[in-house]
């Protein structure tokens, strides 16, 4: 950097030298040549420096020094660019993968000294290391990557000389596909049959597909090593149209079973007539009791209707699986007595008939 100072008077030209001054220290000194005098003064970093000329006289003139010349040097910086590549995309959850970043002078092509950082990160907050460079490069590998589409980042924060700059890069990560089976142990079934519902999920993800699926009409089920079962005793009649959905987890995805139509017949029954007193004197009172079974063990509800030959005695409705009437209004002799259970939702009817003997 070169400083003139130039050194007028009305009585003619100047001679003699000048020195110049940074602040209060001599930069040098330079022999006047028509008035004029130049010094070369290299070593200015970036800042703002106060520089004046002293003019230091000579016999036949007066010294003098100049105004203050504030001297702003601005620092060098190149700006930068950062190019930014992965090893793979898409990827599943778990895997890894690397990411290249280059950071170069945009119009020379020189590189950052070897050693300063390049700063990994992504947009869901993942801080993936800060690396220092080689050659304008760094590197990191991951396999901490959530299941998401990311935007990747690289940040070189610049120095004294070079400008700081960004890389950006999309990243799939995806999860692991699954698939759900619902299966049912009886079907079709009868109602009061126990029946026990098996989800199956399965996954290829390195910890397994984990979490809960939903049954319709049951809820919310935990797997346990990939299995979910639920037992249901009394299945109401009739078709039942099921699904399971598995909800996914961290490293699986969702699924949906096929449909499965898990059909419940009513139970068959058994009904069993008994009379208190057979034979019996006339005008003598009898008891008829009706005891109604079923296939399955499950109390049938309901009512029974009693006849005497074509007499009707009463219905009366079941109470733990019996019914009973009583009359002493029988004719002597042999009478036709019928127990007959009507069914009910989920039972179906039957009835019996036995012989009253009256004397």
């Amino acid at each position: 950097m070169t400083f003139t100072a130039t050194v007028t008077s009305s009585a003619g030209t100047p001679t003699g030298t000048v020195v110049f001054y940074n602040g209060t220290t001599s930069m040098g000194s330079a022999s006047l040549s028509g008035g004029i005098a130049s010094l070369q003064a290299p070593g200015f970093h970036h800042g703002t420096y106060p520089i004046t000329a002293a003019y230091q006289g000579s016999s036949s003139f007066a010294g003098s020094t100049s105004p203050i010349l504030y001297q702003v040097v601005h620092e060098l910086v190149y700006a930068t660019s950062t190019s930014l590549e992965t090893s793979r995309t898409p990827i599943l959850v778990g895997q890894s993968v690397t990411f290249f970043a280059s950071v170069a002078a945009r119009y020379d092509g020189s590189s950052p000294p070897d050693g300063e950082l390049i700063y990994f990160s992504d947009n869901h907050g993942t801080d993936l290391g800060s690396v220092p460079m080689q050659g304008g490069s760094a590197s990191v590998t991951t396999s901490a990557l959530i299941a998401a589409k990311h935007t990747i980042i690289a940040r070189y924060n610049g120095d004294g000389v070079y400008g700081k700059s960004h890389g950006l890069l999309t990243q799939i990560v995806d999860k692991y596909s699954s698939t759900t089976t619902l299966t049912s142990s009886v079907n079709p079934a009868v109602y009061g049959q126990p029946i026990t519902y098996t989800i199956t999920v399965a996954s290829s993800a390195p910890g397994g597909p984990t979490g809960v699926v939903n049954l319709t009409g049951f809820g919310s089920l935990p797997l346990v090593g990939g299995v979910a079962t639920i037992t249901k005793g009394e299945v109401r009649v009739g078709t039942h149209t099921l699904t399971a959905e598995y909800k996914g987890d961290d490293e699986s995805s969702k699924s949906t079973s096929s449909v499965l139509d898990e059909v419940v017949n009513p139970a068959s029954t058994t009904t069993v007539l008994t009379s208190s007193a057979n034979p019996s004197s006339a005008g003598q009172k009898v008891t008829f009791t009706a005891t109604v079974t079923s296939s399955t063990g499950v109390d049938p509800f309901g009512k029974v209707t009693f006849t005497a030959g074509t007499t009707t005695l009463g219905t009366v409705a079941l109470k733990d699986g019996t019914a009973s009437v009583s009359t002493a209004a029988l004719p002597v002799g042999s009478t036709a007595i019928t127990a007959a259970y009507g069914g009910a939702d989920g039972f179906t009817g039957s009835s019996v008939s036995i012989v009253q003997v009256v004397q």
